[in-house]
C-alpha cells in the first residue's frame, strides 16, 4: 500500500479539466498497463478479493480488456496538487496525509493485481480517473 505524503508521476492516454463549484477537477484515462497504485488514506473502507466486483472486474479484464471502460465507472480521487505534462502526456500528483482513493479501491486492487499476475493485453483497458484537486490538509 502506498503511504503518503507522496508524489507519483502517471501516464495517461486523455486529460482534460474543469471548475466545478471552485473546485479544478480533471478526467483522466490511464491505459491500465500504466496505472500506478496511488495512495487509499481517503477511503475509509478496505477493498476485498473476495468481493464480487472485484471479482468481475478480474474477469473483464482477463476476458475482454477493451470493454473495462464500459464496464467500470472508474476511480475518485482527492489530490492536493495536479501537474500536467502534456508534451509527455504525464501528470504528477501529490497527495498530503488524508488524500487519494475516495472511491474506487476495488478497481484499483483489480488493476494491479491484474499487472502483478501478468494478464495479458492490459494495454487494451482503460481506465478512468476523476481527480479533484484541492489542498485537504489541515
Amino acid at each position: 500500500m502506498t503511504n503518503t505524503p507522496i508524489e507519483i508521476t502517471i501516464k495517461y492516454v486523455n486529460h482534460c479539466s474543469q471548475i466545478v463549484q471552485g473546485f479544478k477537477i480533471h478526467d483522466v484515462y490511464i491505459s491500465v498497463d500504466n496505472y500506478k497504485e496511488l495512495p487509499r488514506d481517503a477511503n475509509v473502507r478496505a477493498p476485498s478479493k473476495d468481493a464480487k466486483p472485484y471479482k468481475m472486474m478480474i474477469e473483464t479484464l482477463k476476458d475482454e480488456p477493451h470493454n473495462f471502460l464500459l464496464k467500470n465507472s472508474g476511480i475518485n480521487v482527492l489530490s492536493s496538487k495536479v501537474t500536467p505534462h502534456s508534451q509527455d502526456k504525464k501528470l504528477t500528483l501529490n497527495f498530503n496525509r488524508g488524500s487519494g482513493v475516495v472511491n474506487g479501491g476495488h478497481t484499483q486492487l483489480a488493476l494491479i493485481d491484474a499487472y502483478d499476475a501478468g494478464i495479458p493485453d492490459l494495454d487494451k483497458a482503460t481506465v478512468k480517473l476523476e481527480i479533484i484537486e484541492y489542498d485537504f490538509s489541515d
